[in-house]
């Protein structure tokens, strides 16, 4: 599903650096990354999402499914973000002015799909299911951080995605809404045969995943992400 070779990124007029000459991640396979804060994990979510170009650095290739992210045009990424990644930003990206339900849709408002009937109760469910059916017309200015991240892992979730990358999801959570996160995205991984991609502190959840990655043995450079 996931391809590295060769990666290198830097930002402009920064000491920081990311380089993971080699990296795969099977179709289905559960991943997570775990390391120092600062070390590149975030950085490096934003690139497999295509949201960070690679121009500067024409030999590194990120491939998803076996399509290059270089070679796609930005039309192309924008269709690949809506239609096969499922992304929960660590800062969640909510609109302030949005209900839950309405931030749940928002993939579908802004790529001009068709919210229909199933996936309306989908997005039903999906409240339901993290304990906030009371909430649905809501602000999410009137939620909690807690209540807020449950709402981006479902907004993530929403349109099935095949590809799911995951920054610090379970981050503002206790330790059993975190496990109904973790379980939430585990069962959609199940029913996709999805792909999960993880960053997380919480060493409790990992037991999901198939390959758990320190950043230091993908060999991000380790003066920057000490063992």
């Amino acid at each position: 599903m996931l391809k590295i070779r060769n990666l290198k990124f830097r930002y402009a007029e920064s000491p920081f650096s990311l380089e993971i000459p080699h990296l795969d991640v099977a179709e289905g396979q559960h991943t997570a990354i775990t390391g120092a804060s600062g070390c590149g994990k975030t950085t490096l979510l934003n690139l497999l999402a295509g949201i960070i170009p690679l121009d500067l650095f024409p030999s590194s290739q990120i491939c998803v499914a076996g399509e290059s992210l270089s070679e796609k045009t930005e039309a192309d990424l924008r269709r690949y973000r809506n239609e096969t990644l499922g992304f929960v930003f660590q800062d969640f990206r909510l609109i302030e002015y949005l209900s839950l339900k309405d931030n749940i849709l928002l993939p579908f408002t802004l790529s001009s799909r068709p919210v229909t009937t199933e996936i309306n109760q989908r997005c039903d469910d999906l409240i339901q299911r993290i304990g906030l059916s009371t909430h649905g017309g809501r602000c999410v200015t009137q939620l909690s951080r807690g209540e807020q991240q449950r709402v981006a892992v479902c907004r993530a979730i929403l349109g099935e995605p095949t590809l799911i990358l995951a920054d610090e999801p379970t981050a503002n959570l206790d330790r059993d809404n975190a496990e109904g996160v973790w379980q939430l995205l585990f069962e959609h991984a199940t029913d996709m045969n999805a792909t999960i991609v993880a960053v997380t502190h919480n060493l409790d959840g990992v037991q999901g995943f198939s390959q758990v990655l320190p950043f230091t043995e993908i060999n991000v450079e380790e003066k920057l992400c000490p063992p």
